[in-house]
């Protein structure tokens, strides 16, 4: 039976059957083919609850945003419908700030029962609750960091001195420790000096404190302090030389051995005898805080013309004298600072 007849006014065919002619019931699914029914077909409001199945309609099939506050019924979202995922990004952020309240409600309780005044972490206009000297703490001392910033000083922390910063020979040292607040209106709270770890004087409440100890070896001094509740720490090095080297060779290296080490008393000076091959130069090699010491090295009287550079071995730096002329093979008495 044709459905379709060609219609020569109209220039293409028309349709023969019209709803009419078609009965209840009789166009099944089989009859429809995929993707045939779009949405302008379906009549406004056609589709209701009992013709979508469950599970049906899922998260790719909804527009973002499609779901509405007013699209959801009362008691719908229940715990068990909230993902994993959902719960951190969703709740947690509604929850902190009833946390935080709650938390500093609580700190309000308690010091009213230790002290009979309420104390809050968080500024406000109450005129009845204190502010917490933790709050008070952390917001002068961002004061103070924007100060720095604006001026490039250093407005906070310990001034630590100590001193000598080295020293020489084998009798051991006397080591003066000092400590004082840098520019800040605030006093140490707590300041402790350790030696190599071991805590060698305490205070509490002080705008100054020093001690004095004994060492006998190269050592760190360590400071630990608090100044307007805030934690600093600071540490110095006292470097122990007991020695310089003195050779010939054609490299400094060629002389840092025990062979070649001169000790070092009261007074850097000394006369010592080296050999040396032929076209051999002569190296002193000294610990850098100590080279300040060193004036001049002789031969016979006539001083050696020597050049100077700067070496680090170990993490540890040296001076390096070195002298300009070479010297033929033999026996050479060297006097330091002579």
């Amino acid at each position: 039976m044709p459905t379709f007849r060609k219609d020569i006014h109209l220039g293409h065919e028309v349709p023969m059957i019209d709803s009419s002619d078609i009965n209840d019931k009789v166009i099944l699914g089989r009859h429809i083919m995929d993707r045939v029914i779009d949405w302008f077909h379906i009549k406004f409001k056609a589709i209701r609850n009992e013709h979508i199945d469950d599970g049906a309609v899922d998260t790719r099939t909804l527009d973002d945003g499609a779901v509405t506050t007013p699209k959801i019924a009362d008691g719908a979202v229940t715990p068990e419908k909230l993902s994993d995922r959902i719960v951190p990004e969703v709740i947690n952020p509604l929850l902190k700030p009833l946390k935080e309240k709650d938390a500093d409600l609580q700190n309000q309780i308690d010091s009213f029962n230790a002290h009979g005044l309420s104390v809050s972490n968080q500024f406000g206009n109450n005129q009845h609750i204190g502010i917490s000297q933790k709050t008070l703490t952390l917001a002068f001392n961002k004061l103070w960091q924007k100060l720095e910033d604006i001026t490039g000083e250093v407005l906070q922390g310990i001034s630590m001195a100590v001193t000598p910063s080295y020293y020489i020979g084998e009798e051991g040292c006397t080591v003066n420790i000092t400590a004082d607040t840098v520019d800040t209106a605030g006093i140490f709270e707590y300041i402790k000096f350790y030696l190599n770890g071991e805590l060698i004087g305490e205070a509490e409440e002080v705008h100054h404190f020093e001690t004095e100890t004994e060492i006998s070896d190269t050592s760190v001094v360590r400071c630990e302090a608090q100044i307007l509740g805030i934690p600093y720490e600071e540490s110095k090095t006292i470097t122990h030389y007991a020695s310089f080297w003195l050779g010939a060779g054609t490299d400094y290296t060629d002389i840092m051995d025990n062979e070649h080490l001169v000790p070092i008393h009261r007074v850097m000076r000394c006369a010592k005898d080296i050999t040396a091959s032929e076209d051999d130069r002569i190296f002193i090699v000294i610990g850098e805080s100590l080279s300040e010491r060193f004036i001049r090295a002789d031969i016979n009287g006539a001083e050696i013309p020597m050049t100077e550079e700067t070496v680090t071995i170990e993490d540890v730096t040296y001076k390096v004298f070195t002298s300009e002329n070479t010297y033929q093979a033999g026996t050479y008495n060297i006097d330091i600072n002579g």
